[in-house]
């Protein structure tokens, strides 16, 4: 199995390949649309528990959608100190938020 960055600068390769003859418009039309050039990423950011119990907060983001895992308190602390790093992330933009536990 190839992995991404052989598949890349194999596609790269064919297409310089094909537009040194001159058929840069085959190229385009049959092997361009199919080549994935850039996959989808996943980001996970820890905004608490990230080594601890309690306070757990995770916020995913993948093809353009925002969601937050868990907003939970940490059993060892009170008031604002018990809860995830919240103002780090701006709310308006989440588009889903899930409980896990």
């Amino acid at each position: 199995m190839m992995h991404s960055l052989e598949i890349k600068l194999v596609s790269y390769f064919i297409f310089k390949l094909f537009q040194k003859f001159k058929v840069e418009a085959l190229v385009q039309a049959l092997l361009l649309p199919t080549i994935d050039m850039d996959p989808p990423q996943l980001s996970v950011t820890v905004l608490g528990a990230g080594q601890e119990v309690g306070r757990s907060c995770c916020v995913l983001k993948y093809r353009g959608k925002i969601v937050v895992c868990d907003a939970g308190v940490h059993p060892a602390h009170h008031g604002i100190a018990s809860l995830p790093f919240l103002d780090e992330l701006d709310w308006s933009t989440v588009d889903a938020i899930l409980i896990t536990q």
